[in-house]
């Protein structure tokens, strides 16, 4: 028989939006403080260099618990149900998404703790930006698809709002699909699309948090 991969591999889905937010919050915690943010700021290390030190950590964390939960996954179920026949690539495929979805996780969090100054509006501008532009496309493509009878959002990986790996496994807690953890067991276009669209972010959140100014913290906006 078959292992249940989806079943079983759902909880690494945590990573996506308990554990990467929170640890890039607690890192960077030092941007919402005056004091705080005075203090690494005057610190004799590039911004750049700071940066890129806390972000790879997260990631370094995710990458480890995201193996340790598998690790003893495997070992569990082959002790427990040793009938099972265990597909190892799809389980590979399953930890490269979520780890891809921490990532634009990361780097949408960036761009928000680099315009911001409270945990607050971190939060909310962050998932601004992750939402509501793939909403606002989504809404669009939606009622144009609607409207008529030979268009469809195939092939348009744009307008498909199963290539935000966190907006649409958000689409899916809420009900509006199932598609979106099927897709978690392959690499394919919204593979390639999150990791693209975390690059963009990343660079962007770079840039920003470069050019900071400490007055920013205890800001809303």
């Amino acid at each position: 028989q078959l292992f249940d991969t989806d079943a079983f591999m759902w909880p690494l889905l945590a990573l996506i939006f308990i554990v990467a937010p929170l640890m890039f919050i607690m890192l960077f915690n030092f941007l919402t403080k005056r004091s705080g943010s005075d203090f690494y700021h005057s610190l004799p290390v590039k911004r750049i260099t700071l940066f890129t030190t806390f972000t790879t950590a997260i990631m370094a964390w995710v990458v480890m618990l995201a193996i340790i939960y598998t690790f003893i996954l495997l070992i569990t179920t082959s002790i427990t149900l040793p009938y099972y026949v265990i597909d190892n690539i799809t389980i590979i495929n399953y930890i490269v998404n979520t780890i891809v979805g921490c990532l634009l996780i990361i780097s949408t969090f960036s761009i928000g703790i680099s315009l911001t100054g409270t945990i607050t509006s971190n939060i909310v501008f962050s998932c601004g930006i992750l939402i509501i532009p793939r909403l606002v496309i989504t809404i669009l493509s939606y009622m144009t698809i609607t409207s008529s009878n030979t268009m469809t959002t195939d092939g348009h990986l744009i307008f498909n709002f199963l290539a935000n790996i966190p907006f649409a496994l958000i689409t899916c807690l809420f009900g509006f699909n199932n598609q979106a953890l099927y897709n978690m067991l392959l690499l394919g276009e919204h593979t390639y699309y999150s990791l693209g669209l975390s690059i963009i972010y990343l660079i962007i959140g770079i840039k920003l948090f470069i050019s900071r100014p400490s007055e920013i913290s205890t800001k809303s906006f």
